[in-house]
């Protein structure tokens, strides 16, 4: 991980959807891979799997599904790189048998932690990612892509490289504006 402060990449971390065409080396997509290792996740069965996809044709087979889902969308898909030209997707995955008795392999509980470490590793060393989840209405057909067994799943896709467009401070609402104590609706101040 880089020198930047936690706080620092948890305030300038946003969602980047342009990349340049630059390749982002294995051993950065390995510091994220083993940053996103550390989160904690239920019982330590460790249920997450990482598919790094850097080949044209996958990454255009799940851009197609990916687009074709994002003009059903009224809201519109947001403006982006076209997913064959994002240097690197990152899927993250589980598979029953991979994780330890008595954990449910799809608990998102055990899987979510890993992805925000993921993120803002890759934000520290200067990485643009957004998270999508978009691909789930049609999860079967990404798992044959990725060549998951059917009983897998995938929780989500990262497109990750080097940003065309800068990172910046994102806009959120206050704390005492979606914080209540103790009941909702009770004022946090």
């Amino acid at each position: 991980m880089s020198d930047m402060a936690l706080n620092e990449a948890i305030h300038t971390q946003r969602a980047i959807r342009h990349f340049k065409p630059d390749p982002v080396d294995d051993a950065i997509i390995e510091q994220m891979i083993e940053a996103a290792t550390r989160a904690p996740n239920g019982g330590n069965q460790q249920p997450a799997r990482y598919i790094v996809i850097r080949d044209r044709d996958t990454k255009a087979q799940l851009g197609k599904i990916f687009d074709e889902l994002g003009q059903a969308m009224s809201y519109g898909a947001p403006d982006r790189t076209p997913w064959p030209d994002v240097p690197v997707l990152i899927a993250i995955c589980t598979v029953p048998g991979t994780e330890g008795a008595g954990h449910p392999p799809t608990s998102e509980a055990s899987v979510l932690p890993a992805v925000q470490n993921l993120l803002l590793t890759a934000r520290s060393l200067g990485i643009g990612t957004v998270l999508t989840t978009r691909f789930r209405q049609r999860e079967d057909e990404v798992k044959q892509i990725l060549g998951l067994p059917a009983n897998g799943h995938v929780h989500v896709i990262v497109p990750t490289g080097w940003p065309a467009r800068r990172f910046g401070p994102t806009t959120r609402k206050p704390v005492e504006e979606i914080t209540s104590r103790e009941r909702f609706g009770t004022p946090w101040n």
